[in-house]
């Protein structure tokens, strides 16, 4: 695992067979420790400063997370009341580097894109649970081997019956601004700031501005007040880019290949050139169309449409040059009428998380319900 602090200082201390190995991560209540135990490696998570309020946050921490079951998650396994390192909480451990470093390396867009969805989901699971992060940071969350998130710190977490509403703390530039004061009483948009604060790190706001700006907002009542906003928004940005990108293609295939029509002549071999390619483009578009009109959601209705633009392109390839202008005009003319079906649809997003995962897998083997 790459960290940013490590430390040896530790290497002598042993509880039973827990044997601390090296310092993952330092903040200003806890240490989060490698060790080992038995044949394994663990996550150790011990207290900086003997405080008594934050023993019990430790141990809330641990009460708050033993009976999560999440894949973006990190289980905690056990509390141990009294250690030479004091109160800890022992963890599963997760080989993998921290975000912030994992993202200095060559990651592409659709793994960043693919971290933002786990992450939503991760967050998502904890509000449905009653239970705010407050403290989403680089810090806290590994990337794994296969490019998944695995968040491993509940320190300051608060759930709808915590008794620490009010403890003051956070860090500096990815929590929001009431949770860095101690206020009450907090809500899902605290973390929806985090979840802003770290797109702007993975996007660099050459995607979503206007999406993290809302997050980011210094008015709690002006961020987007749950999760499920929050994927809404996600989705409507994410067809946008691609309705526009379609039609920025057809701009320019219209552009480039379509002269202009002077003559009654020319309109006419256009005439006789349409006849002989439309029957084929009609039947694609047909194709689509029903299958498109099957569908719930608008991510299916999406390989339905793709289905159809591989259609129409590979039988594009077998025309020559002038009557495969007429079947770009043809595909310029189905296009608008395919995009509208797919924006009436909603998002597999907006439903509940325990009913997104078979649609996810569906989705990841391109097959249609």
């Amino acid at each position: 695992m790459t960290h940013s602090h490590i430390s040896h200082s530790e290497d002598s201390a042993t509880y039973g067979d827990i044997t601390l190995l090296e310092t993952l991560s330092v903040g200003r209540f806890f240490r989060v420790v490698k060790a080992r135990r038995s044949t394994k490696y663990v996550i150790v998570k011990t207290l900086i400063t003997p405080d008594s309020m934050f023993k019990e946050l430790l141990r809330r921490e641990y009460e708050l997370s033993r009976d999560l079951s999440h894949r973006s998650i990190v289980a905690a396994t056990e509390f141990l009341d009294s250690t030479p390192f004091g109160p800890a909480i022992v963890m599963e451990y997760v080989e993998g580097m921290l975000l912030g470093d994992y993202l200095n390396g060559d990651v592409s867009m659709a793994e960043r894109r693919a971290i933002l969805g786990d992450i939503v989901d991760a967050v998502d699971y904890l509000h449905h649970r009653g239970i705010l992060h407050n403290d989403l940071k680089p810090d806290n969350i590994i990337i794994t081997r296969n490019g998944t998130v695995r968040i491993i710190d509940f320190g300051l977490s608060i759930s709808d019956d915590s008794l620490y509403r009010g403890c003051v703390g956070g860090s500096e530039g990815y929590s929001a601004p009431e949770v860095l004061r101690g206020e009450t009483p907090f809500g899902a948009s605290s973390d929806i700031y985090s979840i802003g604060a770290l797109m702007n790190l993975l996007f660099s706001k050459r995607r979503y501005r206007n999406i993290i700006k809302r997050c980011c907002s210094e008015d709690a009542s002006r961020r987007y007040q749950s999760i499920g906003q929050l994927r809404q928004a996600i989705a409507r940005r994410d067809r946008r880019r691609y309705v526009v990108a379609a039609l920025v293609a057809v701009v320019a295939i219209v552009i480039t290949l379509i002269p202009v029509v002077s003559n009654v002549a020319e309109e006419a071999r256009d005439r006789s050139l349409r006849e002989s390619v439309e029957p084929q483009m009609v039947q694609f578009y047909n194709v689509a169309q029903e299958k498109m009109s099957r569908q719930q959601y608008c991510e299916f209705a999406a390989l339905a449409k793709s289905e159809y633009m591989v259609s129409y392109l590979d039988f594009r390839a077998t025309l020559d040059d002038e009557c495969g202008r007429v079947c770009d005009e043809i595909f310029a003319e189905q296009m608008p009428l395919i995009d509208s079906m797919l924006l009436m649809l909603p998002s597999i997003s907006t439903l509940p998380v325990e009913e997104q995962g078979k649609y996810i897998d569906m989705l990841n083997r391109n097959e249609l319900p």
